[in-house]
């Protein structure tokens, strides 16, 4: 299966958000501070990953299903995970089917 996998521990509360679409920024408006720096800092690393891979210059739009769970609209496009613990942001996308991610912080 091809999957391509980031992290990222984000060390500004200030984001490069030049690859989100206008309606992503303002949905997250009606979120918490914490879900919102969550929810962009997920949607950004999402947005750098498909430009890399991709050369797409902005984030296609993203639908929620039922079970709340986001993927893209274009059927064509990659399956996506996204994943939060503490300061850690991981994204995974894989080619070839649906996936899955889980991040944990494990402590001594």
């Amino acid at each position: 299966m091809a999957c391509h996998f980031a992290r990222w521990i984000p060390t500004s509360t200030v984001l490069d958000t030049r690859r989100l679409p206008t309606d992503v920024i303002a949905a997250a408006t009606a979120f918490s501070v914490k879900r919102r720096q969550r929810f962009l800092q997920g949607r950004v690393l999402l947005a750098e990953m498909m430009f890399y891979l991709y050369g797409l210059p902005t984030l296609p739009p993203i639908a929620t299903t039922p079970t709340g769970r986001p993927c893209f609209i274009d059927n064509h496009l990659p399956d996506f995970s996204l994943a939060y613990a503490s300061n850690t942001v991981g994204v995974l996308l894989s080619e070839e089917g649906k996936v899955g991610l889980d991040i944990e912080v494990m402590r001594a």
